[in-house]
């Protein structure tokens, strides 16, 4: 029974080695695979293609002087859309229209025309503004 103990103990202290050696060859591998990286790090360049900003595609019409589709490149404003497109006309509405908004792409822009109160100089429409139609008087027989 003591041989056998004997041969555990032996067994034990066996494995409690190998397990020492394995942590110790394992913390070795990790250094070296950590200045593999460190060095790769260094090396790697960007590309110019993730320099550059990616382009985005606008759309704009109503009272600009020429609609259509212009291209910019990320983080632009709709102002240098509507600069691009030539200004604003005389009839344009440029109080509707947020020149600092940032465009996004595919996005549509509709510069609206001056509304007839805007264009007496009255700004908005008043609020309570009814329309009462014209009745008939009818003559009874």
């Amino acid at each position: 029974m003591n041989e056998k103990r004997t041969l555990t103990k032996g067994k034990f202290i066996f494995f409690l080695l190998l397990v020492a050696a394995i942590g110790f060859l394992w913390l070795k591998f990790e250094k070296d695979i950590r200045s593999l990286f460190a060095r790769s790090k260094k090396t790697v360049k960007e590309s110019p293609r993730r320099a550059e900003k990616k382009k985005i595609s606008c759309y704009i019409t109503g009272e600009v002087r020429r609609e259509g589709i212009y291209h910019f490149p990320e983080g632009s404003s709709v102002k240098d859309l509507v600069q691009a497109a030539g200004g604003l006309t005389d009839k344009a509405d440029d109080a509707s229209v947020n020149l600092s908004m940032p465009l996004t792409d595919c996005q549509t822009i509709n510069v609206p025309k001056k509304s007839f109160f805007r264009r007496l100089g009255l700004g908005r429409a008043p609020e309570k503004t009814y329309f009462i139609p014209p009745m008939e008087i009818r003559e009874e027989k």
